[in-house]
């Protein structure tokens, strides 16, 4: 078993190993959330332009970083309307742009002469990999780049089995690409229960043109 060290200051572990592995396959993903006053869902409109950091625990892989920020970028570009900048994490160009920077750092940077609205900024609290299910916490927070302020925030924990056959083609994909594919069911299914929550913007016609420029970079298309 190949393990990552779960973080002192996470506590969703102590319940879910508390759980039959059944029922973890199963359980509740979404742990908490949060949403700023003024981020209510009408009023996401000024935050179009987001780039994506991400944090792990020292003992993470490079490949299984990469692999999260891959997999969340598509899924945003095809289920969001946000404008994600910093490229598909393809090139390692586009890797140093999309996550070798904090949130500050990614807000003043510029990408193709565009700058970010605010930063989403995610950190994989927890990660342990056995031969038949992935063990996985997520915390993951939107941040304005005009003060600094928390706009939008939720964590999920759970449970998946390494293997999902309703996911071949995007296991076999991603993990051609990064060299991880028990970790795939499991991004998959903490991508779709976080992130389906984040509300999002409304475009101009100018700007559905720019998406589909800026998504154009998107490897795989998850479906629901």
């Amino acid at each position: 078993m190949k393990t990552i060290r779960l973080l002192p200051e996470w506590n969703a572990s102590r319940r879910l190993a508390a759980l039959p592995a059944a029922l973890l396959l199963f359980s509740c993903v979404v742990q908490s959330r949060y949403a700023h006053p003024r981020f209510a869902p009408d009023g996401a409109a000024a935050q179009k332009r987001i780039a994506l950091s991400l944090a792990g625990p020292a003992e993470m892989s490079a490949a299984a970083q990469w692999m999260y920020l891959g997999m969340l970028r598509d899924y945003l570009a095809h289920h969001s309307e946000y404008l994600i900048l910093g490229g598909s994490p393809v090139s390692e160009a586009a890797n140093v742009s999309v996550a070798a920077g904090n949130p500050p750092t990614l807000c003043r940077q510029r990408f193709g002469g565009r700058s970010a609205d605010a930063v989403l900024s995610s950190k994989i609290e927890q990660l342990q990999i056995a031969d038949d299910e992935v063990q996985l916490a997520v915390v993951s927070t939107l941040l304005s780049c005009t003060d600094g302020e928390p706009l939008w925030r939720i964590s999920g924990a759970s449970t998946w089995a390494a293997v999902d056959s309703g996911l071949r083609g995007a296991t076999h994909a991603y993990g051609e690409r990064y060299g991880e594919p028990r970790l795939v069911p499991a991004y998959w299914r903490m991508i779709r229960a976080l992130y389906d929550e984040l509300p999002g913007p409304r475009l101009s016609p100018a700007e559905a043109d720019e998406k589909i420029e800026l998504d154009s970079g998107a490897m795989f298309r998850l479906t629901h």
